[in-house]
């Protein structure tokens, strides 16, 4: 069997190489954009709740930790998650965040809903006995290449508690969800993208 042991290749009228070989077998594509160079995910099965209120905050604190291998790559995140809430007709935004600052799409902040006009997030209404569904995506630059956690934050003007991986369903003073368990899973996954 023949082997050609090398560190890295490129064209001979390049500057610089086209790949590298590191010590533990992977390859790394210098030149090329947008090749994946690594996935972290994160699940949560267990229920959460907060009943804070006008303010944003954080629903679940640490979704998902990544290390980017460069400055400057790209940060491509997707969040499915399971909600629910005490009450009917509650609007609620959910956004991500890194650290202070929102990575995720926002909600139309020029609405007529005076408590929401000043604040960022996809909005959401339901009933209190059903369950919901949210993906939000977003696409961030990485910074630096320190440890960066995202986490995901809900605001709720109104008084009731906000629910992930389970419904309110109170039933004749009978918490159903609680004593049966949660009924959703949550998943959190990012991948580094070579810029």
């Amino acid at each position: 069997m023949s082997r050609i042991v090398v560190d890295s290749i490129r064209n001979t009228s390049a500057s610089s190489d086209a790949l590298t070989l590191s010590s533990d077998g992977k390859v790394a594509f210098p030149n090329n954009t947008g090749n994946i160079l690594q996935v972290v995910k994160n699940q949560k099965t267990d229920a959460a709740s907060s009943t804070t209120i006008n303010a944003f905050t954080d629903i679940i604190s640490n979704c998902v930790t990544i290390t980017p291998a460069a400055t400057g790559n790209k940060i491509f995140g997707t969040f499915s998650f399971s909600f629910g809430s005490s009450s009917n007709d509650h609007l609620i935004n959910f956004r991500i965040v890194r650290g202070s600052t929102v990575v995720s799409d926002i909600g139309d902040t020029t609405s007529g809903f005076a408590v929401f006009a000043t604040t960022q997030g996809m909005r959401c209404l339901f009933d209190a006995n059903g369950g919901n569904f949210l993906t939000l995506t977003f696409l961030d630059t990485a910074v630096n290449t320190n440890a960066h956690t995202y986490k995901l934050q809900y605001f709720r003007s109104q008084a009731g508690t906000t629910y992930i991986n389970r419904t309110h369903m109170n039933v004749g003073g009978t918490d159903y969800a609680s004593t049966y368990g949660g009924i959703g899973a949550s998943t959190f996954t990012v991948m580094e993208i070579a810029a």
